[in-house]
């Protein structure tokens, strides 16, 4: 007789869950979600550099050109948004004769990954050119890499609402 009773009392209790769970729903656990982050915008000045035939007219004229890696004082522009995604501008000079920028210059960031101390990725100027960035988030200085050049340098932050204009 108690195994009876005992008996019932579970499946009384097993049905108390059952209709419980159909009358309130799926429990979630109230998990906190860390702030997105801000926007970072940053401008950066410093060299592009690129690999160039130099010689004299002759020189080309003989096959006898030498290749010289060659850089001029050029900027790169980031804005890297809370969620990793973002875009860079890139000078001209490193730029691919076949490229899908986002807007006139402007490229997407892809591979984006942030610690304390970095921020690395990847500029996406097509499906087979992405060169590499690495951000210095202690002195600010960058480097971009890729098959078509290097441009290395030092980055400021701004907020594109408040910048000055230099003229």
């Amino acid at each position: 007789m108690s195994f009876v009773r005992s008996n019932r009392r579970w499946v009384s209790a097993i049905g108390l869950a059952v209709s419980s769970s159909i009358l309130l729903g799926p429990v979630k656990a109230q998990v906190a979600e860390a702030p997105p982050l801000p926007a970072l915008h940053l401008i950066c000045t410093g060299t592009a550099s690129k690999d160039q035939e130099v010689g004299t007219a002759l020189d080309f004229l003989a096959d006898n050109a030498r290749t010289e890696r060659v850089g001029t004082a050029d900027s790169i522009s980031f804005t890297i948004n809370g969620d990793d995604t973002g875009e860079a501008r890139l000078p001209r000079r490193l730029q691919s004769a076949y490229k899908e920028p986002v807007r006139e210059n402007w490229f997407r960031l892809i591979n984006v990954k942030r610690d304390a101390d970095e921020i690395t990725g990847q500029v996406r100027l097509h499906g087979m050119y992405k060169p590499m960035f690495r951000l210095d988030r202690l002195t600010g200085l960058v480097t971009l890499s890729g098959t078509l050049g290097d441009f290395s340098g030092t980055c400021q932050p701004y907020d594109p609402a408040m910048v000055e204009r230099k003229f």
